[in-house]
């Protein structure tokens, strides 16, 4: 792996201006969240479970409640906007072991996810 590649591992990745966040909230409005793995070795599964974690915990948050005051069910634009934003980070980091493990727990995902080639 080269230097430059290495560096662009190790300093973060950006969950994706969330496409339908700017649908839902307005054009000037954007989000974004920094998750950072340069700590986490993508060749280990526990480490590769650990960033899937941390994306995930990020798109929630993005996203806002998940579901109305008083209800149990998710809103289908919670939903909406964290498969999105959990999609778009799997793809931006472009990393086979997480892709992998993105597609084993999300078999009925509806976006398809480039594998990353070695």
């Amino acid at each position: 792996m080269s230097f430059i590649s290495k560096l662009l591992q190790g300093v973060s990745i950006s969950i994706l201006s969330v496409a339908c966040a700017a649908a839902y909230a307005g054009p000037q409005f954007q989000h974004s969240s920094l998750v950072r793995y340069s700590d986490l070795n993508l060749q280990r599964p526990s480490d590769v479970a650990r960033l899937y974690e941390r994306i995930a915990i990020a798109a929630d948050q993005l996203c806002g409640p998940r579901s109305l005051t008083g209800s149990y069910s998710q809103s289908a634009t919670y939903t909406s906007c964290y498969n999105d934003a959990v999609a778009q980070a799997i793809e931006r980091v472009n990393r086979a072991p997480l892709t992998q493990y993105y597609e084993q727990r999300t078999p009925h995902a509806s976006r398809e996810i480039a594998v990353a080639s070695k």
